[in-house]
């Protein structure tokens, strides 16, 4: 699982010898433009599509397969749900 993906920081950072810390107290703000508001349902996809492959690579083991199946088939019902609220506002 070497494979370049942000959501792999952590996993990567641990295995060269780096801490994880929780503060509590963090606080982050996005100045960026929020402009998927305009498209949810394209940023929605590919946020999900993100986190099937993520989730492929971290339970990649043949015995795993049926936790990928459930992985993806709760994507795709999240995904649906997800785009529906999006839609409503």
């Amino acid at each position: 699982m070497t494979r370049d993906c942000p959501a792999d920081l952590g996993l990567r950072l641990g295995r060269f010898g780096y801490a994880s810390v929780y503060l509590p107290t963090a606080v982050v703000t996005h100045l960026g433009v929020h402009s998927w508001r305009a498209r949810p349902e394209r940023m929605i996809g590919v946020h999900h599509a993100s986190a099937s492959r993520y989730l492929s690579r971290r339970y990649d083991r043949w015995y795993q397969a049926p936790v990928r199946s459930v992985l993806r088939v709760g994507l795709s019902v999240r995904h649906q749900l997800e785009v529906r609220r999006a839609r409503r506002g």
